[in-house]
């Protein structure tokens, strides 16, 4: 639907699936680089199109942010920072971030395998 705003005379959905699979799904395709998605074959009028549905995307994502507490879960937090920092930077979060439970795990798992207790870590 997006494809056809912007050439409305031909068949889009061809070159839908291309981009879907070229991209591995909306969000990359979305978060494309625009030399990448000239290279795929779209046009100035596309590729304007996807970027304007992935700013409305952006904003209603912030507004929704905006009207509830950010940081009442870790969730919330790595949702925040996708949706105010990574955009600014122009790229995602690089790699998840674990959870302090998780982080906990890794430390006693690590202590267990040095055969010596991690300080601060419950048993």
């Amino acid at each position: 639907m997006i494809l056809f705003a912007s050439n409305p005379r031909a068949d889009v959905k061809p070159l839908a699936k291309d981009l879907l699979g070229r991209f591995g799904g909306i969000a990359a395709l979305l978060s494309a680089d625009p030399e990448a998605l000239a290279s795929a074959g779209l046009g100035l009028a596309g590729i304007a199109a996807l970027k304007a549905v992935r700013e409305a995307a952006l904003r209603l994502m912030r507004s929704e942010l905006q009207e509830r507490p950010v940081v009442g879960s870790w969730d919330k937090l790595v949702e925040y920072c996708t949706a105010y920092i990574a955009p600014r930077q122009g790229r995602g979060i690089p790699h998840p971030v674990p959870r302090p439970q998780e982080r906990a795990d890794q430390a006693r798992a690590a202590a267990a395998r040095n055969d010596r207790p991690h300080a601060g870590l419950p048993a």
